[in-house]
């Protein structure tokens, strides 16, 4: 399982590295701010699914 976390977030950090350098072209974002913008939602989802989850 760790070596998958390692691989995932590597190829995570990857693609949000390309999407600041492509989508956002003449002025480049820091990476943070994209990496942020694609993972809070992935968060939040996380912390809602247990959240239902601990009432069954």
């Amino acid at each position: 399982m760790i070596p998958a976390c390692f691989l995932g977030g590597g190829v995570f950090c990857l693609c949000c590295d390309l999407i600041a350098r492509t989508a956002f072209s003449p002025a480049e974002p820091g990476v943070s701010s994209v990496t942020a913008a694609l993972g809070a939602p992935v968060v939040i989802a996380v912390m809602l699914g247990r959240k239902g989850r601990e009432g069954r």
